[in-house]
């Protein structure tokens, strides 16, 4: 016995006996006013999972890494949990593989004698590498959501692809219309409608979710489309609108677009979940909205002079 209502201290530790009564002091700790407090100071994270943090799992905390690494030729290493590092190690291969099968290469890609400026080259990089970030950071918590809605990760994988991928595409097939015919910044306006869809979604959801919890499969599968649609669709136009107007100011900077994008979209799936052990899936989607929000900002300032000149042509 570790705890009951009134228990004392000559009642614990009696038979499976240990050097300390560890349970009946955590236990006592945990059910009085200074819980936060041994919360924050335990060696492993034991802090309580919610849906926003659903990783009842993970137990690892930084600041015990040493003493755990201290702790490899004795018998209780195997009983550790080591899934986070796993995930570290993941994003530091990926990192490394991505450097040498994606940027490498672009050192050969030829230039053109008159190349844009290196703040336009940089601007370049890192427009694509913000949205490359945002998209993913969406998409996985989406995912995320959607698993606690239809109540089965399969289900969810395939709703929030589908629904990203088809009306992602109708973004995209708009983008150039919207280009030509908006006298705002197409990708402010893209960019303002995913913040706005964003933060709906984090108020809206639990709202639909909720109403529809005791719906067939199929009328959830459905809502999830229908919830994701929008959102979508304006995702499919930050990166086609930029490619456009960087293909007709630097077109061989283009395989440098695709490609630090693609770098970006690789990193995001790992980074995203490292983010939301710790903080969150609602702080994954608030970090989506900045990324988005800084490549409206990099667009507006450095990519817009092509594209308002081509308005100006299209309206003469």
């Amino acid at each position: 016995m570790a705890w009951y209502p009134g228990i004392t201290d000559s009642e614990v530790n009696l038979f499976n006996a240990i050097d300390k009564p560890y349970f009946y002091e955590g236990a006592r700790a945990l059910l009085g006013k200074s819980a936060a407090a041994f919360i924050d100071d335990y060696k492993f994270s034991i802090s309580p999972a919610t849906d926003d943090r659903p990783y009842y799992f993970n137990f690892f905390k930084w600041e015990s890494l040493a003493e755990i690494l201290s702790l490899q030729r004795r018998a209780g290493f195997s009983l550790i949990e080591l899934g986070y590092l796993v995930l570290v190690f993941t994003l530091i291969q990926a990192l490394l593989v991505s450097v040498l099968l994606v940027l490498l290469p672009l050192r050969f890609v030829p230039r053109e004698n008159n190349a844009p400026d290196r703040p336009y080259i940089a601007a370049v990089m890192l427009y694509f590498v913000l949205i490359g970030l945002a998209l993913l950071f969406v998409e996985i918590a989406f995912i995320q959501r959607f698993i606690l809605f239809l109540g089965d990760p399969v289900y969810a994988v395939a709703a929030v692809l589908c629904g990203f991928l088809v009306f992602s595409g109708l973004g995209s097939f708009t983008a150039p219309f919207v280009r030509r015919c908006c006298r705002i910044n197409p990708v402010v306006l893209a960019v303002t409608g995913i913040t706005i869809v964003i933060l709906a979604s984090l108020w809206l959801h639990p709202l639909v979710f909720q109403a529809l919890a005791i719906q067939t499969t199929a009328i959830k599968l459905i809502a999830s489309v229908a919830l994701i649609a929008p959102l979508a669709f304006f995702m499919g136009m930050p990166f086609p609108i930029a490619l456009n107007s960087v293909s007709e100011r630097a077109g061989w900077l283009l395989p440098w677009a695709w490609s630090v994008n693609g770098f970006a979209s690789l990193m995001s799936a790992i980074v995203a979940t490292l983010i939301a052990v710790h903080f969150g899936f609602t702080s994954v989607m608030l970090l989506a909205v900045l990324f988005y929000s800084l490549a409206a900002l990099v667009f507006a300032l450095n990519l817009t002079k092509q594209v308002h000149s081509d308005s100006v042509n299209a309206s003469s």
